[in-house]
């Protein structure tokens, strides 16, 4: 119902209740995330196709326990993985801290979850379409304008090839996400609505990956009159696959991965994660 900067500016409005200061419009306009009439996709939206089924066996597949673990990511780290993304041959020389790390952990956790070969791997990248929009939704908008920008290589090339190859694919996935591919997403949507796609607890992404990241949210400026927070973040990871970058609250610049894994995966993660891609 509400995204990050929703929600971080209902916490904002709430903080500003409680401290008597006045509070700043909420829009509930959502004109600009309607539908054309008649809906009329133009792209393939991988982001919304549905994993090739999995042979049936007939019984429900047993997994190992579901855990969550924080990876917190350092500024010297961070370095050395934006470091790793550079591309030589590549006009654009870098990659931003983002697609570094996000490419970063697509590998990592591809090679903690054992998958080899020619399978299809995707990651889903939430981004904010506040400012993408032709007819921009407004900063005060309190609803959901997420969309995902969706990358896809096989497990093999991704294992493979260098940082810079994952962080290019990211890059280009969340460049494609203009007012044309958008407004298309939207049709799309309006046209399969009948369709589920919810997630749920039992939700298992593997060999794919979906991440959503709330470094840029304000959340150790909150105060509701008695100082800033300890620590801010999600509550919960409710699936495998699942996640999510909220910025350290040591507040200098590092970053906290928050991740659902299987256990044996996330053992294997740990081991591997913090070496350079």
């Amino acid at each position: 119902m509400a995204d990050g900067e929703a929600a971080s500016n209902f916490m904002d409005a709430w903080a500003a209740v409680c401290k008597g200061v006045p509070l700043a419009p909420v829009l509930h306009d959502r004109s600009a995330l309607m539908p054309r009439e008649p809906p009329n996709p133009t792209f393939d939206h991988i982001e919304y196709r549905k994993p090739t089924p999995k042979p049936e066996s007939g019984e429900a597949p047993v997994h190992p326990p579901l855990v969550r673990k924080k990876l917190h990511f350092d500024v010297e780290m961070l370095k050395r993985i934006k470091s790793h993304a550079v591309k030589a041959d590549d006009d654009r020389g870098f990659y931003t801290t983002f697609e570094s790390l996000t490419g970063h952990l697509w590998k990592c956790v591809t090679q903690a979850r054992g998958l080899t070969g020619e399978m299809e791997t995707r990651i889903m990248v939430a981004a904010n379409a506040r400012r993408r929009l032709s007819h921009p939704v407004g900063e005060n908008y309190l609803g959901n304008v997420i969309f995902h920008a969706c990358a896809q290589t096989t497990i093999q090339q991704l294992i493979e090839e260098p940082l810079s190859s994952a962080a290019g694919l990211i890059h280009t996935a969340i460049r494609s996400l203009d007012n044309e591919y958008l407004r298309s997403a939207i049709d799309f949507v309006e046209v399969q609505r009948k369709t589920p796609v919810a997630r749920s607890r039992s939700t298992v992404m593997s060999p794919n990956l979906s991440i959503t990241s709330w470094v840029q949210l304000p959340l150790y400026k909150l105060d509701f009159g008695w100082g800033t927070p300890v620590y801010a973040g999600p509550p919960w990871v409710p699936f495998e696959g699942l996640v999510m970058l909220i910025p350290s609250s040591t507040q200098d610049g590092s970053i906290d991965a928050i991740i659902g894994l299987f256990e044996p995966d996330m053992a294997k993660l740990e081991e591997i994660c913090y070496e350079a891609s």
